[in-house]
């Protein structure tokens, strides 16, 4: 299923760069439906990511990211393969990225992507954290999981996986 900038069915639909769709299962976009309606009316899902083809500048852009993150954080080396692989983003749209909107704001947890450092991604986590274990409690029911890396987690990356 191909799912376009906007709105439907309650969730935020926002491709990532270089996407000018989402594409997700149908069993994954059910149950994220699911979720979303489980949650309080001031917290939105936003969708970002599903399902992206192999390409060349995906993954020339991949090396490139885990190359500077390697650099900037040295004794991070062991999350590079976890944050710059596909994550299963090259099998199926059953492993997604999303976000959250709290009252019509954004709720960013990495602003400076992957690259935002640990101890502020603590803090704008904890300042979340009601809305962050909320919505992660319903992505669980609804048969996710989320990334085993923090960073990972943050960006909100899930797995279908019932």
């Amino acid at each position: 299923r191909k799912i376009f900038r906007g709105e439907s069915d309650g969730i935020v639909i926002r491709p990532s760069f270089l996407s000018p769709h989402v594409a997700i299962s149908d069993i994954a976009w059910a149950r994220l439906k699911q979720a979303q309606t489980r949650l309080p009316k001031e917290v939105q899902i936003i969708l970002y990511r599903g399902y992206q083809p192999r390409s060349v500048l995906r993954y020339i852009s991949r090396q490139i990211g885990a190359a500077f993150f390697r650099v900037l954080f040295p004794t991070r080396r062991d999350e590079i393969i976890q944050i710059f692989s596909a994550n299963g983003h090259e099998c199926d749209g059953n492993h997604i990225d999303i976000g959250l909107s709290l009252h019509g704001k954004n709720i960013s947890f990495l602003p400076l992507s992957v690259f935002t450092p640990r101890c502020l991604q603590k803090r704008l986590r904890n300042t979340h954290r009601l809305i962050v274990d909320s919505v992660q409690q319903e992505m669980y029911r609804a048969g996710f999981v989320a990334h085993e890396n923090a960073t990972e987690a943050l960006v909100m990356h899930f797995d279908l996986v019932s």
